[in-house]
Formats: C-alpha cells, structure tokens, sequence
C-alpha cells in the first residue's frame, strides 16, 4: 500500500516538474514569438515609422501612361506593407505546399 501511494507521489511531482519546464520556457516567449525576434521587430517597426515621417514630400509616380502626384510618405507606407505582407504569406505558402508534396522514396 506504501508503496502505491509512493509510485503516485512520484509520478504526480515529475508530472508538476515537467509542467514548471514547460511554463518556464514558454515564458520566454510572448504570443509566440521569442523575445529577440519580438525587438526585432519593434527596431524594424521604429526604423519604418521614423523614414517615413522624414519623407513627407510630393513626388510623381509614373505607371505605363498615368503620372500621378502622392505624398511621399504613401508610398512608402504602401511598399513597406507589401514587403511586410509577402513576408507572412511566402513562408506559409511554402510550408504548406511542402506538406502537400508527396515523399519521393
């Protein structure tokens, strides 16, 4: 009987220890994402915010027979989405057809 309840107090202590680890290194993590790439990515934000607040001028943008004239500061913000957006979606379109492809063997 001793030893039952031994074998359950073990078992129930390497179950909590294993939760603790599993606490412990996902605390590293906020949402998911680690702590370096996290500043990172406040940097990179930081570095976007600041060119385009210096770059508030006019200029023209010509596309085939269309010229029109945009705030500076637009056009910026447009390109810098774009990149950021082809940067989520690219990886998870190749993840995805990589689990689609068959194994050749």
């Amino acid at each position: 009987m001793i030893d039952e309840t031994t074998k359950s107090d073990s078992a129930a202590s390497e179950s909590a220890s294993a939760e603790k680890k599993r606490e412990s290194s996902s605390s590293s993590k906020v949402g998911g994402i680690g702590k370096p790439k996290m500043i990172a990515t406040f940097v990179a934000i930081a570095f976007v915010v600041i060119v385009i607040l210096q770059n508030t001028g006019p200029t023209q943008v010509n596309v085939l027979f269309w010229s029109p004239e945009l705030p500076r500061w637009i056009l910026l913000s447009l390109h810098f989405a774009a990149g950021a957006a082809a940067g989520v979606i690219i990886p998870r379109w190749r993840k995805r057809r990589k689990e689609k492809r068959p194994l050749v063997g």
